[in-house]
């Protein structure tokens, strides 16, 4: 039997389209009496910054932060960056009580998947593009771990994928490959092996699974340092 995946708590918002909440983790909320409202503009320069390296470089990972006042005006933001050396991601998120939006980027050094959607929902004119030349690797190279990538959408690659739930999991963000299947993404950790499984033609899910690992590091500060 398998070890139970890494428990995050899911927060409640809007109905999305097809798309997979996004998991907070209570303790890792910041909720304060909200001033003022973030407005649009300030998120986007957030991204920005986020893109330049706002994160620390020993240890990325995600900032979250929830504020709300007595009339029940919030603002919700997560931008998240990828801990281990590679592969590359980041996701960004915001939402009020106006709109939310939300982008993700994948291996912009090969693939350069690039996602961004906007409306009342989140998943609302989702619109994502491949910018790279080259296909995702099959596998990435860190001074502690090796990362092996599975695409849904290759058959031949399906058998190799269903024979990694054979043994039991560090963290997982599903407890079978049809689970997986079903989710359109799945995040592993064995050893020092990791596993990101994705579906290339529809790429945005994997975000949920890489921000419920980056959650899962944050919480186990010995695991990236090994696989770091």
């Amino acid at each position: 039997m398998q070890k139970r995946p890494h428990k995050v708590m899911v927060l409640k918002r809007p109905k999305q389209k097809n798309v997979p909440n996004r998991k907070l983790k209570k303790q890792t909320v910041i909720v304060r009496r909200a001033t003022s409202q973030m407005t649009f503009k300030a998120f986007v320069v957030g991204v920005m910054t986020l893109g330049a390296g706002a994160f620390a470089p020993t240890f990325a990972g995600c900032l979250n932060q929830v504020t709300g006042d007595i009339g029940n005006n919030f603002t919700s933001a997560v931008m998240c960056t990828n801990t281990l050396p590679s592969p590359a991601y980041q996701i960004s998120y915001y939402e009020d009580s106006d709109v939310i939006f939300s982008m993700f980027s994948f291996d912009k050094i090969n693939a350069g998947y690039m996602c961004i959607s906007h409306g009342e929902v989140e998943g609302d004119n989702l619109q994502c593009r491949k910018t790279g030349l080259s296909s995702v690797p099959d596998e990435f190279e860190n001074r502690g771990s090796l990362v092996t990538t599975f695409d849904l959408s290759s058959v031949s690659k399906q058998p190799a994928f269903t024979e990694i739930f054979t043994d039991d999991f560090e963290f997982a963000t599903a407890k079978s490959a049809a689970q997986a299947t079903r989710d359109k993404c799945f995040v592993g950790v064995r050893d020092d092996d990791v596993y990101i499984v994705f579906d290339s033609a529809e790429i945005y899910p994997l975000s949920n699974c890489l921000f419920a690992f980056e959650e899962f590091l944050a919480d186990n500060p010995k695991v990236w340092l090994r696989l770091n």
